[in-house]
């Protein structure tokens, strides 16, 4: 079985995310609503930050039941069709950026 490592979409740059305690949304760069892509998200800074991902810029994470991405760590993750929004925030007081990239490719190794 081939194996295709993560690449990211072709002259596409990571979306930057200042993230505070405050919801914040990005648009995901489109692959098309109808095709499954894979994100790599890293969180830069010192804290943990928790996502999430909706079909509309309403969409929210939360501290209590976001999927948290560690301090200065990756998640590679499956984005399923049809979810194009991308939310993430944080505790009270703090500040981070993520960068999301959409690309092609198995999440799991690379």
């Amino acid at each position: 079985m081939d194996v295709n490592l993560f690449s990211p979409l072709p002259l596409k740059a990571s979306q930057v995310m200042s993230v505070t305690a405050t919801t914040g949304n990005i648009a995901l760069t489109s692959v098309g609503s109808n095709y499954q892509a894979n994100l790599e998200v890293y969180n830069q800074g010192g804290d943990p930050c928790f996502i999430n991902m909706g079909a509309s810029a309403g969409t929210s994470a939360s501290v209590t039941g976001g999927y948290v991405i560690g301090a200065g760590r990756s998640a590679h993750l499956v984005r399923p069709p049809g979810p194009t929004w991308f939310s993430a925030i944080t505790s009270a007081g703090i500040t981070t950026e993520l960068y999301v990239s959409t690309g092609f490719g198995s999440p799991f190794v690379g």
